[in-house]
């Protein structure tokens, strides 16, 4: 549905069921309506210019104006545990892009993505996935790490059942995929090629009682294997580093998560779904004072700026009828 078409529905639509909103829109002369249909009208154009398609949860590919070459990635991206080197660089990521380079110094840990939003059973299935181009291991190196990913919450500790990962290895001189499993891991059956960009996926079961964890060349089939999750929430990302190889690097490139079940960002009443009953929630506090004692009216201040307004009305034409009911 184009962006001119949905907001010209909200607009009939809202014609259509004012009586039934009498009580929240009507009161006082009919002021508060009249004043809701002109701001309605002045959101078709930034609705016009918007991407209505559903964003995912996480959606980086690392050319974003706050991703600059040669710097450090933003927040929420952080050196959790070592001095692990790291920086976005041009040229080096997926078809010549801009992509995240790890080169490891002294630790193993790797670079720390906290998600804005936890992943959480109660948001079904979840997809995570992220490209790597992994190194070349100096002559010599028959036993290192080469980059991977790993997903979790709280501390990365070894022996631990708060994450699962995914390893690129070279174990007695053969290049391996590891899942899970004691060291050096549940060998995948795939041997990697350095140089060569690789798939990285973990897809969270429906019930997080699993992850099944694969990675494919992007040319070639793709391997997983199946393991065990203790279905609490996931609430970091670790992008490996190269071990004790300080002259190479891992080339990180478009991390995407998606999930089943999200709730739209405009629902105020917990149905999922974005209708003309959160519409009555915003016009119930159009032009009002918000603040934490109303808890930023209920929700319908969505930016948290005091007072319900065009940009909070924006973001429930954008996610008009979005979402699955409850």
């Amino acid at each position: 549905m184009g962006a001119l078409t949905l907001t010209m529905k909200v607009l009939r639509e809202l014609l259509r069921m004012q009586l039934e909103f009498k009580d929240v829109f009507l009161k006082g002369g009919g002021e508060k309506m009249k004043k809701l249909m002109v701001v309605l009208g002045s959101v078709i154009l930034l609705a016009a210019t918007v991407d209505m398609t559903q964003a995912a949860l996480v959606d980086i590919d690392f050319d974003g104006p706050e991703y600059v070459a040669g710097e450090l990635p933003p927040e929420p991206w952080m050196q959790e545990y070592d001095s692990t080197d790291y920086s976005i660089e041009a040229g080096d990521g997926y078809a010549a892009t801009q992509g995240l380079v790890v080169t490891d110094d002294v630790g193993v840990a790797g670079v720390t993505y906290v998600l804005p939003t936890p992943l959480t059973s109660d948001m079904g299935a979840v997809e995570i996935s992220i490209l790597l181009n992994p190194p070349s291991a100096p002559s010599g190196w028959n036993f290192a790490d080469h980059g991977g990913l790993q997903v979790g919450r709280g501390s990365k500790k070894a022996g631990t059942e708060t994450y699962r990962g995914l390893i690129f290895r070279t174990q007695g001189g053969d290049r391996e995929i590891y899942g899970p499993g004691f060291h050096p891991g549940t060998s995948l059956g795939l041997s990697w090629t350095p140089g060569q960009w690789y798939e990285i996926t973990f897809e969270v079961s429906d019930d997080w009682e699993s992850m099944t964890i694969g990675a494919r060349p992007l040319d070639g089939e793709a391997v997983s294997d199946s393991f065990d999750w203790d279905g609490d929430e996931i609430d970091r990302i670790w992008v490996s580093s190269p071990t004790r190889q300080s002259a190479v690097s891992a080339i990180y490139d478009n991390l995407l998560i998606t999930a089943e079940n999200i709730c739209p960002s405009a629902d105020l009443t917990g149905n999922c779904f974005v209708d003309m009953a959160d519409l009555a929630v915003m016009g119930k506090w159009w032009l009002l004072d918000c603040d934490e004692d109303n808890e930023f009216c209920e929700g319908a201040d969505f930016n948290s700026s005091g007072e319900v307004s065009v940009e909070d009305l924006s973001v429930i034409v954008l996610e008009w009828l979005e979402g699955d009911k409850i």
